[in-house]
């Protein structure tokens, strides 16, 4: 007979529930590339929303966060990108900013592509199954579309695992810096 210590035991069930999930989502995501190869078009028209959002790092100077937002209504794309890095000196004051503004359409389904085209959704990764690295440098992806949500954490992950997925990630992010408008989100300093 076996016996499972009780930290054993749950992490067998939270282990079995996970693949449950994962199994159903697999699923969710492959009917989601399936409806994309045949129409990509009318599929992003379908409630897309979508957020990518890298962030974490080591406490102080190399801590970052990098989140990429974007949503389709009326038939229309608009993002927002908004970047935040720590100042490089003492008290590493975070300085935050946004830009946001309309998404050409090529650029989301250039995205969409790479991403079903990745089979992010649809696989296990490697960065997926790490999550005790300290200060790793996390990857959040969530993904709306037709009304079916899917959510990916990323520790640290590969270029080959998110392939060309990260290159069309920038594509929109530098697009909305170049074109989108500006806001500073970081509060003025206070005088002393």
């Amino acid at each position: 007979m076996l016996w499972l210590s009780r930290r054993g035991f749950l992490a067998a069930c939270l282990a079995e529930r996970q693949v449950a999930t994962s199994m159903v989502e697999q699923r969710e995501a492959e009917g989601l590339r399936e409806a994309f190869a045949a129409d990509p078009d009318g599929t992003v028209r379908k409630g897309l929303l979508f957020s990518w959002w890298r962030h974490g790092g080591e406490p102080g100077p190399d801590w970052l966060s990098d989140k990429l937002e974007v949503n389709e209504r009326d038939g229309q794309f608009s993002g927002v990108y908004t970047q935040a890095r720590a100042d490089a000196t003492p008290p590493f004051q975070v300085r935050a900013r946004a830009f946001a503004g309309t998404v050409p359409k090529s650029l989301i389904l250039e995205l969409m592509a790479a991403i079903f085209e990745g089979r992010l959704f649809e696989t296990v990764l490697r960065s997926e199954l790490r999550p005790n690295l300290m200060d790793a440098v996390r990857q959040d992806l969530d993904l709306t579309l037709a009304g079916i949500r899917l959510q990916k954490r990323l520790y640290e992950p590969t270029s080959e695992e998110l392939g060309n997925a990260a290159q069309a990630w920038r594509r929109i992010a530098e697009y909305l810096v170049e074109n989108g408008s500006r806001r500073d989100l970081t509060p003025a300093a206070e005088p002393r």
